[in-house]
């Protein structure tokens, strides 16, 4: 069965560019498509489940970081991936602490926006590599305390935090990908959250990994 989605674009034709990329993604099939948070959370009122949603920040009325919350309180399972023209860094971490899964900006290159929705609807989580480094750069100035987790818990997450999806991990810590997706799981379970954006938030806001 294919995982259902949704996107939430103002921009029309824009948001037909990201419909037809995600149908053409083998395992997704997009369901509908709004123009404004408040008709998305209209289709959400009546009970309907959705594994992904594309949300663009700047809608007009409510905006994306603001409907985040919303939209998790009709379906947690939901992933959410940010879409954005600006690596603006309060509205990053405003959309990773409501709950987002990844943060892309418009008019990524096709392979990489697909390999981005693989990585986030496999329960891992992705930024364009210039969010990446401004996150990196930001949680280095960070100072944090002693880790409760194990050691190939802290590489997995920190090479998280880079932006590198499960399968590099795997590649680069010379172990298979089963094995990081069972870490990856575990890390999830102790820091209870739900994506890999929220544990990268949490591990460094806690202080259970470093750089």
């Amino acid at each position: 069965m294919k995982l259902k989605a949704i996107i939430i674009e103002d921009n029309i034709e824009y948001c037909n560019e990201v419909e037809e990329l995600l149908n053409s993604i083998e395992n997704i099939e997009v369901d509908s498509c709004f123009h404004s948070l408040e008709e998305a959370l209209e289709y959400f009122n009546n009970s309907k489940k959705i594994d992904l949603v594309i949300l663009d920040i700047g809608l007009p009325g409510k905006d994306g970081i603001s409907g985040i919350v919303d939209i998790l309180s009709y379906c947690p399972e939901a992933k959410i991936a940010m879409l954005t023209i600006f690596d603006d860094e309060e509205k990053v971490f405003n959309s990773l602490k409501k709950g987002a899964c990844g943060y892309l900006l418009k008019g990524e290159p096709e392979k990489r926006f697909k390999n981005a929705i693989d990585e986030i609807i496999s329960g891992g989580s992705y930024f364009s590599p210039s969010i990446a480094q401004m996150l990196l750069q930001f949680f280095r100035k960070k100072k944090f305390s002693k880790v409760k987790i194990t050691k190939r818990e802290k590489e997995i997450l920190m090479l998280m935090a880079e932006g590198f999806p499960k399968k590099q991990i795997a590649d680069i810590l010379n172990i298979t990908f089963n094995t990081v997706d069972t870490h990856v799981k575990n890390i999830y379970k102790k820091l209870h959250v739900r994506c890999g954006v929220e544990a990268i938030v949490k591990a460094y806001k806690e202080g259970f990994i470093k750089l």
